[in-house]
């Protein structure tokens, strides 16, 4: 968790247009593989709807240490998470979710990191799968469109 923190620092803000750039890359990129998707769909039991909140708060715990993240959020799904990270995390880390709700209130879940994939130089898109399920039409709307 040291070399997390460490890293944590060293990494620098990325401006709204990059992150959503980025963001529509990923969507875009996952959008071929929908017939794929719809197959592993009996494996992944919620869809995910698109959920691009900038300030989600995460917070990782290990060995009693906790690090606090600021992140942007890819999607949302009733079982998890996926969003952005300046830094490479393990699976199986215990974190907190705080998520954004459209009128501001956030709502503290707890999770366990499921994967970690470098998406561009300096990026990670980590996956979290949260100990209890979430209505995403609360934090996405109920019109929130499905996300790749």
């Amino acid at each position: 968790m040291g070399r997390l923190r460490q890293a944590i620092r060293v990494k620098n803000g990325c401006d709204d247009t990059t992150l959503q750039q980025l963001l529509d890359q990923l969507d875009g990129a996952s959008r071929p593989h929908e017939r794929l998707y719809r197959l592993l769909r009996s494996r992944r039991t919620q869809g995910r709807r698109r959920y691009r909140e900038r300030g989600v708060t995460i917070t990782f715990v290990q060995h009693g240490e906790k690090v606090k993240l600021l992140v942007p959020a890819r999607n949302l799904s009733a079982g998890g998470i996926a969003f952005l990270c300046p830094i490479p995390v393990p699976p199986g880390i215990t974190c907190q979710v705080a998520l954004v709700a459209g009128d501001d209130r956030r709502c503290a879940v707890s999770g366990l990191t499921r994967h970690c994939r470098r998406v561009k130089s300096g990026w990670y898109q980590l996956g979290v799968a949260f100990d209890q399920q979430v209505d995403p039409d609360v934090f996405t709307g109920s019109d929130g469109s499905p996300s790749g």
